[in-house]
This record gives C-alpha cells, structure tokens and sequence, in this order.
C-alpha cells in the first residue's frame, strides 16, 4: 500500500502539472476514493480532488484521436489478459503495459522526451502536434522535453534513453531516402531503428516516414510561395521544384529542398533518369555530361526549418495552408500529428485545490 500511495502521488503530479494526460476507470476511481484517500498526504488528496473535478475529456472523446496509450498495471501481475478496458473497442490503438510500480520517483513522471534529427526538427514537430489539435478541435495540448539529436548521435542518445533513463520517449528521424522506387534509408535512421528494435520498451516510440526523405519536404506549398514573395530573383527556383508534380507526384518528397539535384545524383537513381528524359534533358548544357555535379535543380538553400518557424508563429498554421500542397502532405501531416499527441498529450493549466 505504501509503495501504490507514492505512485498516485506522482501519477496525480504529473496531471496536475500538465506533464501526461491521467484516465483513471470510473471502478478504479472508486476503489481509490474508499480505500486509499484517507491515507493519501494533504498534497495527494489535493491533486486527486483536481482530477476528479477536472477529468471532462470523456473516455470516447480521447481515445479515438490516439494510437498509442499506456496502461499500468499491478506489479505483481505477470499478464495484462485479464483486463478488458472499454479502450480496447479501438482496433488502432496499440496499448503499451507497464507496472505501476515504475512510477515510484519524480524523474519517472517528467514529460515524454522528444528525440529529433537537430533542434529545429523538433520546433517542426511541435508545430505538427499544435495543427493537430487545432483540425481536431481538442482543446488539450502537447508537452515535450526536446532533445536534438543529428547523425550517429541519434542511435547514441537513443540507446543511452532506453538504458539509463526512467522517462517516456519518442525517437522521429528522417528516412534520407534518395527517390521513391530506391527503399535504402540513410545511417542515422537504419542505426537508430535497430537500436529500437533491439532494445523494445513500452516506454520508447520510434518513427520513420518511409514516403519522405526530410522535415523540409513536409512544408506546406503556402510556405514556399511565401519564400518566393521574399525572393523574386529565385522564383525559378519555385517553379522547377513544382513542377516534378506534373511528371511524378512522388518525387517532390524525395527531392533535397535544401541543396536540390546534380546530374551526378540524378544518374544513380532510376526514378530521376526517368524525370529528365520526361523533360528532355538528359545532359547538361554546360559540361555536356550527364553525371557531372552541375545542378539540374536548385534548391532553396538552407535554414528553412527556422524561416518556417518564424513564418508559422506569423500565420498559425491550419488546414488552408496546404491548399494545393502535393497529394497527401496533409494526410502526412496529420499522421505524425496523431503520433505526437499520442506520446505527448497532457492537459492545459489547471488550478489546483487547496
């Protein structure tokens, strides 16, 4: 009984401070009521009361936005068959089974930490979950302990999360993939997967977006006709990087926002020796070659992620920005929208009794 008071206690911080969205059963509920708040701290009774008066996101209305949830279970109990919650009626949610007994400690309850290729990916994916809350009407939020990650750091710092810290985790890298029909991924996502897949936890989420090769191709088309706005004498820029829709709806996924095609790129990979026949321009003009590192495209050059910051705190992105954005960025957009709410899902400021 000791040990279950500390982890109410904690499990009750962590709502009240808006770290982690609390469901408790209403059967649950009561049992905690009768047999255990006489014996909670002044604290502990306080928090409990908050929940109880606050709790108005009803099981119906939470479950069907998330596709991931955790389930705590008695320490003692070595299978979770037994428990039949009214959650598992939805098909696409996968639920995640931990004793309750590993929400002892403080460090245990902290908000769920994000693991992204650098800073600015992360500041993307906050973005991701807020456009999510707002199409969905969900009137919580989103809570992350950021932690940038970039190159053979990723698998690192994953691995060193999985091994030594108490936290719940969620790791999102870039596929890095070079062209749609190509499936080899990059180092950093193949080294980070099997990390994950070598070291399964229900407290670690891991994701790649197998259909995309980098944050920068998930930017809404308003963002880029916007950076045109600002830099006329690259609108061609613009104009060529759409037009690979014409030709293949696939490939403006694929291709680097940041750094664009050479000709040398374009020969490795059939998808692109396909899109400059369709163009008729299987050579360069100037090297008279059709592997030399001349570009066949140019791209926007760096730093977008953070104009796309700045752009998105100007505008506050909705469903309207991706107004003839390619097919299926929105679908994309809500997927990770969902991932990230699923891990990071907490409730906003409440006050707490006293």
């Amino acid at each position: 009984d000791e040990n279950f008071l500390r982890c109410l206690k904690q499990l009750f911080v962590s709502y009240v401070e808006g770290y982690h969205l609390l469901y408790i059963l209403p059967t649950v509920t009561e049992v905690i009521y009768s047999k255990y708040y006489k014996l909670m701290d002044p604290d502990t009774q306080a928090h409990f009361l908050t929940y109880m008066e606050e709790t108005a996101f009803e099981i119906d209305g939470m479950f069907k936005f998330v596709n991931y949830a955790i389930q705590l279970i008695p320490s003692n109990m070595k299978t979770h068959n037994s428990y039949n919650p009214p959650y598992k009626t939805y098909e696409s949610l996968e639920i995640g089974y931990l004793p309750i007994c590993d929400f002892l400690t403080s460090r245990n309850i902290q908000p769920t930490k994000i693991i992204g290729e650098d800073l600015n990916d992360i500041k993307v994916f906050e973005i991701m979950a807020r456009y999510f809350l707002k199409t969905k009407d969900i009137n919580l939020k989103v809570e992350f302990e950021a932690q940038p990650g970039g190159g053979g750091n990723t698998a690192k710092i994953l691995k060193s999360e999985i091994l030594n810290s108490h936290k719940l985790c969620l790791c999102i890298t870039d596929s890095d993939r070079r062209s749609p029909s190509n499936p080899k991924m990059q180092s950093t996502a193949t080294n980070a997967h099997t990390v994950f897949i070598n070291n399964k936890t229900p407290k670690v989420g891991f994701f790649i977006e197998k259909k995309v090769r980098e944050m920068e191709n998930y930017l809404p088309r308003l963002f880029y006709e916007n950076w045109v706005c600002q830099h006329n004498d690259k609108s061609y820029i613009f104009e060529h990087i759409e037009s690979l829709n014409s030709s293949n709806d696939e490939l403006i996924f694929f291709v680097s926002m940041k750094d664009g095609l050479t000709f040398e790129q374009a020969s490795k990979e059939a998808d692109w020796k396909n899109w400059l026949q369709s163009i008729s321009k299987q050579m360069c003009d100037k090297c008279k070659c059709d592997n030399c590192k001349c570009k066949v495209l140019d791209g926007y050059g760096s730093s977008l992620l953070e104009r796309f910051v700045i752009y998105e705190n100007e505008v506050n992105i909705g469903i309207e920005a991706f107004q003839s954005s390619p097919t299926g960025l929105v679908s994309l957009w809500e997927k990770i929208g969902q991932l990230l709410f699923s891990w990071g899902c907490a409730q906003g400021d409440i006050p707490q009794n006293s």
